[in-house]
């Protein structure tokens, strides 16, 4: 995990991690990997972090409300398997600061995988969504006492369809209007879709995502 600066270069395909050169690239380029910047943060080898969502204006718990989670999709050519979970990475002053914590887990039996955890996002309660392309489930993970916030969190409003092309937001402003001339109106619009009630844990045994830290 890594802030990206203008003009930076990190080290892909000569090297990677700063100046660790990768030998299978052909021809090398020892000026480019004195070039290269080492990322802010290690996630792990083949963990395959392929999603990340960071918690501003979540609803979730306060130690989770400051920083990103991280889907890990998990590795697929090694024999003690790393990833399939998603991790929690406090932040401060806009920086990593503080080891990865478990949030989600029980994506691996055994040797077989369940589930991979792949995109997260926070709806539009503050709760957070982790899309697992295994299992083909999207997993809803809310505080344990149903707390939601007040408003749409960041780019997550929904916008329902009005008849004559207007547009209206879950909060209510309008967003778009119908072409020049039209006097159609609205009758009857479709409810904002943002009343989900809050996620159960499943219980012990059932074979699904254990989530941690409740």
């Amino acid at each position: 995990m890594t802030s990206v600066k203008q003009g930076a270069f990190y080290g892909w395909p000569w090297s990677y991690y700063g100046h660790h050169v990768d030998e299978r690239v052909h021809p090398p380029r020892p000026d480019m990997v004195e070039k290269a910047i080492a990322p802010d943060y290690a996630l792990g080898s083949h963990v395959a972090a392929l999603g990340m969502t960071f918690t501003l204006n979540s609803a979730l718990p306060g130690e989770y409300r400051s920083g990103a989670f991280v889907g890990q999709h998990g590795s697929w050519n090694r024999n003690s398997f790393s990833g399939y979970k998603v991790v929690y990475i406090p932040f401060e002053n806009g920086a990593p600061a503080g080891k990865a914590r478990d949030v989600v887990t029980g994506f691996l039996d055994g040797d077989r995988a369940r589930g991979r955890p792949v995109g997260l996002r926070i709806d539009g309660t503050g709760a957070l969504l982790v899309a697992d392309d295994a299992g083909n489930k999207v997993w809803r993970v809310a505080a344990a006492d149903g707390s939601s916030t007040p408003e749409p969190v960041g780019t997550d409003q929904i916008t329902v369809g009005l008849a004559g092309g207007r547009g209206q937001s879950a909060t209510g402003q309008q967003e778009a209007t119908s072409p020049a001339g039209s006097s159609s109106e609205a009758t009857s619009p479709e409810p904002p879709q943002m009343n989900i009630a809050p996620a159960a844990l499943p219980p012990a045994g059932s074979g699904k995502p254990e989530v941690l830290g409740k």
